[in-house]
């Protein structure tokens, strides 16, 4: 398996994690906090969409979060109860980031320098894609963890 297939396949594969953490997740439940310090479902899948959103943009890609997303969903906004957009709107956005992600993993040139504020974790675009897939692992597993406190179904193990 090439890189290229690599990538597209893990990009396809957590993708698909997290909208099966949403499966059966109502929109008073995406909002609830647990415990405190959490945050919640719906700030999880925002704080994706969004960090998918900017890291596809300094990559070339078009997808921008809607209005007002980087404010509630960047990084450091986390911690408890807040107003939200629905659920289903987030994963809209959601869905776009990673589709911009994909159209970039078909076309791009993986050694591609990256100069972001995120240099720390990758140096080109083919590196930029391993990130986000790691970021996204890191979010499934609060996902996951946010879906036991709220007593829902194991999904992986």
């Amino acid at each position: 398996m090439s890189q290229r297939d690599s990538i597209l396949h893990q990009l396809e594969v957590s993708h698909g994690a997290m909208m099966a953490c949403l499966d059966g997740i109502s929109e008073e439940e995406a909002n609830r906090v647990p415990v405190a310090g959490m945050s919640p479902v719906v700030w999880q899948v925002g704080h994706i969409a969004v960090t998918d959103a900017t890291v596809g943009q300094w990559a070339g890609g078009k997808f921008t979060s809607p209005q007002g997303y980087p404010e509630l969903f960047q990084t450091g906004s986390a911690g408890g109860a807040g107003k939200y957009p629905q659920l289903k709107d987030v994963t809209k956005a959601l869905d776009g980031a990673n589709q911009a992600l994909m159209q970039i993993a078909r076309e791009a040139d993986y050694e591609t320098p990256q100069e972001t504020p995120l240099r720390r974790f990758y140096g080109t675009v083919g590196e930029m894609h391993v990130f986000v897939c790691f970021h996204r692992g890191w979010h499934i597993g609060k996902l996951t963890t946010l879906r036991t406190l709220l007593g829902k179904a194991r999904l992986f193990g």
